[in-house]
């Protein structure tokens, strides 16, 4: 019960900094990068450290007492994509997007496309790679957080579906307060909701399996 305070206090907290960022506009994050440079680096490890400490704590109960090795290996390769995507700069999106724009162009060469769909290729080329991309990042924010919590839910703990589901908010909202550290990138509201209809789906694949195992 003192878990499950701890947990709704947190996710209150999370979700009034990011109601607060994307209604009202607070600048936390011009705030926290407007100190001096060596400070910024200072806050955004202490940050990120912290952030990662409460991901083990919150995760470990899952993990310890399963000791199912497939399980464990799911839910490391599911951190590290949660990672990924929480932790990646922008200038990295950057460069996968310029990757992305490059491939699209040599493919239209080779593909050698004549004079009437010259100009139809031009102006997807300046659109596509970015939009592409864009919709690539929420479907790994959304896939993500499906294999999240599809390992969570398999794990012998996790026998209180709502408990399970309050672990996922309160992951996807960490995930997303990190952002504030982060160069280039920002919370967004949406992203969290992208985070959380992944872990319900994930859920609901564990039920689906669970009922296909006892037939």
């Amino acid at each position: 019960m003192r878990r499950k305070k701890i947990f709704v206090f947190i996710l209150l907290a999370i979700a009034t900094l990011l109601v607060c960022q994307y209604i009202v506009g607070w600048p936390l994050k011009r705030l926290a990068l407007s100190a001096a440079p060596a400070l910024v680096l200072f806050w955004r490890l202490f940050f990120v450290i912290l952030w990662s400490v409460f991901l083990f704590w919150l995760l470990m109960p899952y993990l310890a007492a399963g000791r199912n090795r497939r399980l464990a290996v799911g839910l490391g390769l599911a951190v590290v994509g949660l990672l990924f995507v929480a932790l990646s700069p922008y200038s990295w999106r950057q460069e996968i997007q310029g990757y992305a724009g490059r491939g699209f162009q040599t493919s239209t060469r080779l593909a050698g496309p004549t004079a009437a769909s010259v100009k139809p290729a031009a102006a997807a080329l300046k659109t596509t790679p970015a939009r592409q991309w864009s919709h690539a990042a929420k479907y790994g924010h959304f896939f993500v957080f499906a294999f999240i919590g599809l390992c969570l839910a398999l794990s012998p703990t996790a026998i209180d579906k709502r408990l399970l589901l309050l672990d996922c908010m309160l992951l996807a909202g960490a995930s997303e307060m990190v952002q504030f550290f982060i160069q280039g990138r920002q919370p967004l509201v949406g992203d969290w909701l992208i985070d959380m209809a992944g872990a319900v789906l994930g859920v609901f694949l564990s039920e689906a399996l669970g009922v296909r195992s006892k037939e």
